[in-house]
């Protein structure tokens, strides 16, 4: 369109009628722009780990390595023994095809088309490797890349962690090494598909990096969205053809599983500030620590409470509530003295999480399984006649190799998704004595004394309101109802929709970091009436440290013309305690009841522990 002469005719026309349309056609191209939906923020991470790699062999990837990859910036790359096992299964897949034997979405559609057979003969005919390469053309490839400007997936730790775990579990899959490799550069390279986070169909992620992988669809690279094509250029990678069945690898739940990978790690960093203010508030209120002794913990051996106590027995070794103080009560109120039995649930609900993530993101969730190695005689349902439709003898696409193929339901993310939702409800739990433990400080019958007696007017105890907080926690701590799809004539009926519980995980997370600051704005200026009252009171190495930090942040009495704060007391220490691990404060040597790490998937079922 062009405007120039409306433009020129307006200014010469008496009655306006010109410049009037020239006044819609702008007013009509703004309001257009206005409404366009607004490009997602991207949120870059800041690479101080750029400069070292962590190998991935499908086996042992870490919590804490995936932190480093997806926030901290390192690199990876494949193991070769790990490589080899991908092309193990890659060759069973094409072996199956020139066997005549089944696979789903391979040589069989997908969904409600999982009967009709979609390759004959030879995967290596012209005629089927022009079907295949007809898989990945138009649409922008596997998966679409397409994403949506509003709802994209911004993040770029979380995409780095999807990435990560992506191509940690694809050496389990038949995956090309094309795709594979694809994968890692794009990593390495900082280029990220653009999809979206909400509105997925409710089992896996779908995500599309084949696309991206080929230059198809858009991408993120240094933060800007744009064609896949242009960010491979501008990274200096080239796009890679893929093949097999590898437009098949968008049905993942490698999102979901990096995401809550890095959730366990933020949990963690949490529940040690949980106990940091517990103690913190215990030195405020002068308790008395008897349901923290060994004899105690050891008449009730939960091994994850037991844990509890001893972080918080070390944290207070040397402090004044192993003395003999004459106003101390005999109990503190009930729920504080239940607090290491529901916190050590929350550690307990913590390491279930941690234990399915690891399995998750060690293994495979892609639907079909190949196995290559896998014999007959390996189990004794593997050697009936209806699973010997799936076995492959061996041939030239396999060097020799036979193995199994078979559908599955490896797609179902639930035991992930139901740690993640029981972490939530022994939360909650613990939420009802914070907030009902911090009411008690305005209680003389378990503080004995009152504040304002012991530090004279003009000092508050803050703490903040749980009017919002509270109801804000309970509407995202409960699990949310199964989500059931009904369907004709298509096998997809159910949906776990892990992405939202996610969302709402890590929702509940921030708020519960509201919630803690007000509990440990409260222990902190208890200890300081508790230092008045006495100044020889010491509080153990970990309070102390952590009251001195505090204190930096908020002061006890702010300096005449002093700057206003940024923000409220209780959203600049929830804001501290997001960025500083309790760690750097107190390490306890307190060990874990059970390691962190996880056996890989057994290469055979015999490994596994079955019987003939």
């Amino acid at each position: 369109m062009h405007l120039e002469p409306y433009m020129a005719g307006g200014r010469a026309d008496p009655n306006g009628r010109r410049a009037r349309v020239v006044v819609g056609i702008v007013v009509a191209f703004a309001m257009a722009a206005f409404a366009l939906p607004a490009l997602a923020q991207f949120k870059p991470i800041t690479p101080a780990m750029a400069g070292q790699t962590v190998t991935l062999n499908g086996q042992n990837l870490t919590i804490e390595a995936l932190v480093q990859i997806a926030r901290g910036g390192a690199k990876v790359k494949i193991a070769p023994e790990a490589m080899a096992r991908a092309k193990a299964s890659y060759g069973l897949m094409l072996q199956a095809q020139e066997e005549g034997v089944p696979v789903y979405r391979f040589n069989r559609g997908a969904g409600a088309g999982r009967e009709i057979e979609t390759l004959k003969g030879p995967p290596d005919t012209p005629e089927n490797l022009a079907i295949i390469a007809r898989r990945f053309e138009g649409g922008g490839g596997p998966g679409g890349g397409g994403g949506s400007v509003e709802t994209d997936v911004v993040n770029e730790g979380d995409l780095r962690s999807m990435m990560a775990t992506l191509a940690n579990q694809a050496t389990w899959e038949a995956a090309s090494e094309n795709y594979i490799n694809g994968t890692v550069a794009l990593l390495n390279a900082g280029v990220y598909p653009a999809f979206r986070l909400r509105g997925g169909r409710g089992e896996a992620d779908f995500i599309p990096v084949g696309a991206t992988i080929m230059g198809r669809g858009f991408a993120y690279y240094t933060g800007q969205r744009m064609p896949a094509a242009d960010a491979l250029r501008q990274a200096g990678l080239q796009p890679l053809q893929l093949s097999g069945n590898d437009d098949a690898m968008n049905t993942v739940s490698s999102l979901t599983a990096g995401k809550t990978a890095l959730y366990v790690n933020d949990l963690r960093e949490y529940l040690e500030w949980a106990d940091m203010a517990y103690v913190l508030t215990m030195s405020g209120l002068n308790s008395n620590v008897t349901p923290l002794v060994m004899p105690v913990q050891g008449t009730r051996p939960f091994p994850w409470v037991n844990f509890h106590a001893a972080r918080v027995m070390e944290m207070i070794k040397g402090g004044y509530l192993f003395d003999n103080d004459p106003a101390r009560i005999i109990q503190d109120p009930e729920g504080l003295r239940a607090f290491p039995w529901r916190q050590g649930a929350v550690w307990e609900a913590w390491a279930n999480l941690r234990d399915n993530a690891l399995i998750q993101m060690n293994s495979s969730d892609h639907n079909p399984t190949s196995r290559p190695g896998v014999k007959p005689e390996d189990a004794w349902e593997l050697s009936t006649p209806q699973m010997m439709k799936y076995y492959i003898k061996g041939g030239r696409f396999s060097n020799g190799v036979g193995g199994y193929i078979f559908s599955n339901s490896n797609w179902d993310p639930f035991p992930l998704v139901v740690s993640l939702e029981q972490v939530g409800i022994a939360l909650i739990n613990v939420d009802s004595i914070i907030i009902e433990t911090m009411s008690r400080f305005n209680d003389p019958y378990f503080t004995v004394v009152r504040a304002q007696d012991i530090m004279g007017p003009g000092f508050g105890g803050g703490g903040g309101s749980n009017h919002w907080l509270w109801p804000e926690i309970q509407s995202l701590a409960m699990p949310l109802s199964p989500p059931g799809i009904g369907t004709i004539a298509n096998p997809a009926d159910v949906g776990a929709v892990p992405l939202l519980r996610l969302e709402r995980a890590e929702r509940l997370l921030k708020v519960q970091r509201e919630l803690l600051a007000g509990q440990i704005i409260q222990g902190a200026y208890w200890m300081d009436v508790r230092k008045k009252q006495n100044p020889a009171r010491q509080f153990g190495a970990g309070p102390t440290a952590a009251h001195a930090a505090i204190r930096q942040i908020v002061p006890l009495q702010r300096p005449p013309g002093s700057p206003p704060p940024t923000g409220s007391n209780q959203d600049l220490i929830a804001d501290f305690i997001t960025t500083t691990p309790a760690s750097r404060f107190f390490r306890s040597t307190a060990v874990m009841p059970r390691p962190a790490a996880m056996p890989a998937p057994a290469p055979t079922l015999k490994a596994a522990g079955r019987t003939q």
